[in-house]
């Protein structure tokens, strides 16, 4: 019977991110739908042309768009909010800083942040070195274990990405976001991370 001893490996690539992802949305309140509508769509004109002084045309997208009614503290219906939710890509920190501080400008009060995310535009290289990793881990356990039974690992026989009985996966991103003061960014480092389950035959010592 063949001898074999299975372990998991994680590893970690780390770089530092080299653009944003930005969150962003224009509301606006009106007494009806259509100047609610009409507003929003004036001031999304203005993002727009405004992103785009930043970033290229395609990184500029449509993420959601609603239309509800405007409750007052007294939950009294006092009429509608219109919301267009945008996402833009922006290359560079200080690029970004810039571009949150120019659309609060020309976007004025209709304008909101929902979210800022430090991202990596690639990171292929990064996947490859933490399967690296993951896999030098695992077999510095396989002769760890092998050694313990008086045993030595001869070759893996299978190789799984991902922990054995789970979900495989390739890489996970972790984004670090390390600090902001006003508009301006700090990158902070992303984390990807790889895991692989491999089974090693054995042999006698």
């Amino acid at each position: 019977m063949e001898r074999t001893v299975t372990t998991t490996g994680v590893g970690t690539a780390s770089a530092v991110p080299d653009a944003v992802a930005l969150t962003v949305a224009v509301r606006q309140r009106a007494d009806s739908v259509a100047d609610a509508l009409a507003g929003c769509a004036s001031a999304v004109e203005v993002l727009v042309a405004t992103a785009r002084r930043f970033t290229a045309e395609e990184q500029v997208a449509t993420r959601g768009f609603d239309v509800d009614r405007w409750h007052d503290r007294d939950g009294e219906p006092t009429g509608y909010v219109a919301t267009h939710t945008l996402s833009v890509l922006c290359p560079g920190f200080d690029q970004a800083g810039d571009l949150l501080t120019a659309l609060a400008d020309d976007v004025g009060d209709r304008f909101a942040v929902h979210g800022v995310r430090p991202t990596l535009t690639e990171t292929g290289t990064l996947e490859t070195q933490a399967r690296e990793a993951a896999f030098a881990q695992a077999r510095k356990k396989a002769d760890e274990l092998a050694a313990l039974a008086g045993q030595r690992v001869v070759e893996a026989v299978r190789v799984v990405e991902g922990r054995d009985h789970d979900v495989p996966f390739g890489g996970r991103a972790e984004m670090a976001f390390a600090s902001a003061g006003g508009t301006r960014f700090e990158p902070g480092t992303t984390d990807v991370s790889a895991a692989v389950t491999v089974t090693w035959r054995t042999e006698t010592a």
